[in-house]
């Protein structure tokens, strides 16, 4: 296989298994999952709503998104080391794809240190294109709108690099999520009413709680948007959730669109 076709080879497994991941989310949604449970005190004066989750994500799929995450951080250092003309002994051994982040220990200063020794060789112009791409262009923790369908912000690439290596020690978590705020509707309004909107959750845990200061209320269901989610640790022993999908798609958009694309030209 020609150095080329390496790069395009791996991620084109890369997008064909992620695919197929996205087919297996979809029928586990199509299934129901969960239900929402509602628990009435004897004088209807108090509601509390609890998730019940049926069935669990498969215990495979953190395996699968670990394939993921690798394959797309390995086509990043197989398309430098292609970029590099593939150069021979310890210089070749040095060469991979830069992800440098926000930061007193991260910025411009930081990548064109690094760039000297990772990517030794590479055209000066495709060095500006994946100066362009780093995280330190965008700001930490920031969100792009629900189901973007891109431009993908860099700080993607923070993301994809610490999954590959946290991936390494400790798998991620899959479970659902309370995406927004709980919302209820009712006869009166409740003297007391406790969302817990944003939040993973596990079997049985509570969704929403309220009180009201007469008997026999009547209340709907709450309103609340599920969606399945990754809980990984983050740095300093934090965890941080993201959306399962969105992110391991806008991952491979962002490799496809702003990184493989403009440097095809480039590779040999």
């Amino acid at each position: 296989m020609r150095r080329r076709e390496l790069v395009e080879a791996r991620f084109r497994w890369t997008k064909e298994y992620l695919e197929a991941f996205e087919g297996e989310v979809r029928s586990y949604l199509d299934s129901k999952p969960y239900s929402v449970e509602v628990h009435v005190n004897r004088e209807r004066t108090e509601y509390t709503f609890r998730i019940r989750i049926r069935e669990s994500p498969p215990d495979h799929w953190p395996f699968v998104i670990s394939d993921i995450v690798h394959n797309l951080r390995s086509t990043l250092d197989n398309l430098a080391f292609n970029l590099a003309g593939s150069p021979p002994g310890k210089r070749g051994e040095s060469i991979q794809f830069p992800i440098i982040h926000p930061g007193r220990k991260g910025g411009r200063p930081v990548f064109d240190k690094v760039a000297k020794r990772e990517l030794a060789g590479v055209h000066p112009d495709a060095i500006g294109i994946i100066e362009g791409v780093q995280p330190y262009h965008g700001l930490r923790g920031a969100r792009p709108p629900y189901r973007s369908p891109g431009p993908w912000p860099p700080y993607i690439l923070s993301v994809l690099n610490h999954m590959s290596n946290v991936d390494k020690h400790r798998s991620p978590h899959i479970g659902f999520f309370a995406a927004r705020e709980v919302a209820i509707r009712s006869a009166v309004p409740p003297v007391e009413f406790i969302s817990h909107g944003g939040r993973f959750l596990e079997d049985k845990t509570v969704l929403a709680r309220c009180r009201f200061a007469q008997p026999n209320v009547q209340v709907n269901r709450p309103s609340i948007t599920h969606e399945l989610a990754l809980k990984i640790p983050w740095r300093w022993g934090r965890y941080k959730t993201l959306p399962l999908a969105d992110y391991l798609t806008w991952m491979v958009g962002l490799v496809e669109r702003d990184i493989l694309t403009p440097l095809r030209p480039y590779m040999k």
